[in-house]
């Protein structure tokens, strides 16, 4: 994408095969492979650590109070075109442009003064309109360190953040909704290594968190197509293209909603 001045505006990756395979899983839930299914379910939970794993590449990627970023804005409009050091959280912007963000990871020691070359960093781009930013944020994580229950968490490979269209709306909105933000639909797709300690868990996978209810989602492949596994506070399932499943791992039971 061009601009009339001259700047060319990143392309975001396409991400919308896996929108549609987390908005319409293609697999039925076979009950008669229950027990391979939630085994292979519990597998992908613990690989990321009960989910705490997931929770700094979301942090990383969209911001944390114990984080250092910098960034530079490359912004176009009718008369002029400008390339400026920007407050993130501050800088009203119009017209048509990107946004990229260099931000320190946490690191393992716990540094008051955060360092790139020890503690690794992110770099992520977001194109913006007048009517909103495009619903893909991507980047790189270089190297990221961070702790998770006193484990050594390290992401180094690409990534794809699908925001929706709340985001969109958030970014627009001159005033803060609190019922907006809750609503949020974050559709993660990671390309790369996740070490935790000096083991590697996950290379290629992805993954879709709802915040208002603190829900993850996880597509698993089967022979007949992928098959969404849920995890929320207080039950777990699946989502086939023959509905819903209410899941017990003690039991090793599944019953449709």
């Amino acid at each position: 994408m061009q601009t009339p001045e001259g700047i060319d505006i990143p392309e975001p990756p396409d991400m919308s095969p896996l929108v549609q395979a987390y908005q319409t899983p293609t697999a039925p839930f076979d009950q008669d492979s229950v027990e391979e299914l939630l085994q292979k379910a519990q597998d992908t939970f613990q690989t990321f650590n009960d989910f705490g794993a997931l929770k700094p590449l979301l942090e990383a990627f969209l911001g944390s109070d114990t984080e250092q970023s910098s960034s530079a804005l490359a912004l176009t409009g009718q008369t002029e075109t400008s390339l400026m050091p920007v407050d993130v959280g501050g800088q009203e912007v119009q017209g048509d442009g990107y946004l990229e963000i260099e931000r320190i990871c946490a690191g393992w020691n716990n540094a008051t003064l955060p360092s790139k070359e020890e503690n690794g960093y992110v770099h992520v781009i977001m194109v913006f309109h007048d009517t909103g930013i495009e619903a893909v944020v991507w980047g790189e994580a270089v190297e990221c360190k961070y702790l998770v229950d006193g484990q050594q968490l390290l992401l180094d490979g690409e990534v794809r953040i699908h925001t929706g269209e709340i985001l969109q709306s958030l970014w627009a909105s001159t005033a803060s909704d609190p019922q907006q933000t809750q609503a949020l639909e974050l559709l993660v797709d990671f390309d790369g290594t996740m070490k935790l300690g000096e083991e590697v868990v996950a290379s290629e996978f992805n993954f879709k968190f709802i915040l208002s209810q603190e829900r993850a989602e996880f597509s698993l492949e089967t022979p007949q197509g992928n098959l969404l596994f849920f995890l929320e506070e207080t039950q777990q399932g699946f989502i086939g293209s023959n509905g819903t499943w209410i899941c017990n791992f003690n039991t090793r039971t599944c019953e449709q909603r």
